[in-house]
Formats: C-alpha cells, structure tokens, sequence
C-alpha cells in the first residue's frame, strides 16, 4: 500500500484471507488499500466488515470517517471520527482529521481545540497553520 502497489497488496490480502489469520486486522488493512486507492465505496465496504467483527475497533472508525469525509458526507465523518477518538483519544493523525472535519462544518471552536490537541502529541505545521487560519477568519 505504502510503496501503492495495490494489486499485489489485494492479492496478499487475499492469501491472508484464504489462511484464516486474524479477519479484524486484515479488513482494516483492506480498507486502508481501499482508502490509499481513493476507492471510497469499497473502503466503506471493509470498514463495515471490520466493525462486524468489532465495532469497538478504533482503526476502523477512523478510516471509515475519512472515507465518508472524501465522499462528503461530512456529518457521518465527524460521527465516526469522534467514536475513533473517543476509543482511541490522543492519536495525532485523526485529531488533524477531526480537524479538518470540523473546519469544514464550520465548527471554528472545536476545530480550534482538535487542532492545538494535535499539538500536544506533535509539532505539526498544519496544525499551526489551521490555528492561524481560524484566529485569522473567525466569523
């Protein structure tokens, strides 16, 4: 997935598959191919099959919101990124995504506190960036 040889990635996931190893993991990872592929429709897909297993699984609550955030449905995203943290609270890359939701919702306030939260894992330029952004345009 990293180096986007996606076709080799989906082909290993389907040997995985056909072993019987940990299903849970490998939805995750399945969907996140999916996701890195921008083919959100069947990153929703993995994501449910994942969350079938677990709905308690952080990892998938977190990709299946920034799919449906790529596919505009903001609303649900924010729902999904919000249970993500709420499970797994701290993680840096989906408080930068929690951000980004919220800012498009034109939440300033708490996309303001996402943000400078970021801040407290990680020294993210585009955490202070947002922050200066919302200071600057605030309505």
């Amino acid at each position: 997935r990293k180096v986007q040889r996606f076709d080799d990635a989906h082909r290993t996931l389907d040997r995985a598959f056909a072993i019987g190893t940990d299903s849970l993991r490998l939805h995750n990872l399945r969907a996140e191919v999916f996701l890195a592929q921008n083919d959100f429709p069947a990153t929703l897909q993995a994501v449910d099959a994942a969350l079938a297993l677990d709905p308690e699984s952080a990892r998938a609550h977190g990709v299946r919101a920034r799919a449906l955030f790529m596919l505009d449905r903001t609303v649900e995203a924010k729902r999904s990124m919000a249970r993500c943290l709420e499970l797994s609270p701290g993680d840096a890359g989906n408080l930068l995504a929690y951000g980004e939701i919220l800012l498009t919702l034109g939440e300033w306030d708490a996309a303001d506190q996402a943000y400078r939260a970021v801040l407290e894992a990680v020294d993210h330029p585009l955490a202070h960036q947002r922050i200066a952004e919302i200071a600057a345009n605030r309505p």
